[in-house]
């Protein structure tokens, strides 16, 4: 994970969607400065773009790592709530 600007920034694997297939999942909040893009694929996140979500981080990274199935947890992604996946 890096800082820059006092906002922690975090990518990890495929950060472009490669058919219709993949689903995207694109959250933005300008007040808080937060970003979030994630890929999904078969109920595995694929890949995540992240902007100033500290903690959720490594739990993102490690669903990425060792492919967590999330379909429990998909309709929270969709509406930005990455604190699922931190346990």
């Amino acid at each position: 994970m890096l800082k820059v600007l006092g906002i922690d920034v975090m990518s990890c694997g495929r950060i472009e969607v490669r058919d219709d297939e993949d689903e995207l999942i694109v959250r933005e909040d300008e007040t808080v400065r937060t970003y979030m893009k994630l890929i999904v694929r078969d109920n595995y996140l694929e890949g995540a773009i992240l902007l100033g979500h500290g903690l959720a981080g490594t739990a993102i990274s490690t669903a990425v790592k060792d492919r967590h199935d999330v379909s429990q947890v998909l309709d929270q992604l969709r509406v930005g709530e990455l604190n699922v996946l931190i346990s």
